[in-house]
């Protein structure tokens, strides 16, 4: 099994090895606060081929990985007749090992990056996760899609004012909000007006986490208008 995974970037596959494979169950949890939450359970059926291997392969769908975070993928015998009491011996037939889930890192470019004072043409942005691959599981709760703005600032005539973000957004004069962002579907295009570049200077357009207590991922494009 692979140290970490990136979210909703493809299945996971974990090899599994045994001499006599058991009736088995592998369950997949994630960290939430101090509980590991499971978010699924299913059988582990290997193919015929397998038992003479004494190797098979399970694969986790993609969409069950849907935010960053500490994964727990747990394998164990599965309970046999209507007796669910746990025996010592079942005890020792658990087998559990973590797996850490990164975010999809955004990728956030400006369309032109030189610029006139209300320039003719719009400033096109584009968003793209290029990591991706799949959307959540459909019964994924809301707290499982992370939320986005996209904030338009204006730096003056030295990019330095922009490398603390925190600090430039304090001046509220400064600062645009353009749009929410909802999740990490696929590449999204945004038309940023005109009228937004009516001074001289560097801009910044920064993709940043709505929910602060969050370790989401956040990015930066710049364009500077010339006069």
């Amino acid at each position: 099994m692979p140290p970490s995974h990136i979210a909703l970037s493809g299945d996971l596959h974990i090899q599994i090895t045994s001499s006599s494979f058991p009736p088995l169950m592998l369950q997949l949890s994630r960290l939430e606060g101090n509980i590991a939450q499971p978010l699924t359970t299913f059988p582990v059926l290997p193919e015929a081929r397998a038992l003479t291997l004494n190797t098979t392969v399970v694969k986790i769908p993609c969409g069950y990985f849907s935010r960053g975070g500490q994964y727990y993928i747990l394998l164990k015998k599965q309970p046999i007749g209507s007796n669910n009491s746990t025996t010592e011996d079942d005890q020792t037939s658990v087998i559990t090992r973590s797996l850490d889930v990164r975010w999809p890192m955004p990728q956030l470019s400006l369309t032109p990056e030189h610029i006139q004072t209300y320039p003719e043409q719009p400033v096109m942005a584009i968003l793209e996760f290029p990591d991706v691959v799949c959307p959540p599981v459909a019964d994924s709760p809301p707290s499982a899609i992370p939320e986005f703005w996209l904030e338009l600032h204006y730096c003056g005539h030295s990019l330095l004012t922009c490398d603390n973000d925190d600090d430039s957004r304090q001046n509220n004069s400064n600062v645009q909000v353009l749009d929410q962002v909802r999740g990490f579907r696929g590449s999204r295009q945004f038309t940023l007006r005109c009228e937004l570049f009516g001074l001289a200077g560097y801009y910044a357009l920064f993709l940043r986490p709505t929910a602060t207590t969050q370790l989401l991922p956040h990015t930066a494009a710049y364009v500077k208008n010339t006069a």
